[in-house]
């Protein structure tokens, strides 16, 4: 559930999610520099899936049902 920003301090906020783009942003450069190509396939909405799944299966037992708290920025904006 998405609270009303109301209450915050909206400037504070503003700099805070300028900071964080900006941390993204380098983010993003390091990794486009530093790694190979190949490593993308295992870095989709799938196969995080699968890797949850499957702890939730090795640390709970086969047939568990696993709970995930998920967002997206366009959510979160």
């Amino acid at each position: 559930m998405i609270h009303s920003a109301s209450g915050l301090n909206k400037p504070a906020l503003v700099q805070q999610e300028r900071q964080h783009i900006s941390v993204f942003k380098k983010l993003s450069e390091s990794c486009k520099e530093n790694m190979d190509v190949r490593e993308l396939q295992f870095m989709g909405t799938t196969t995080v899936a699968r890797d949850v799944a499957f702890m939730t299966e090795v640390f709970d037992g086969t047939g568990t049902l696993m709970s995930v708290l998920t967002y997206t920025w366009r959510m979160v904006r």
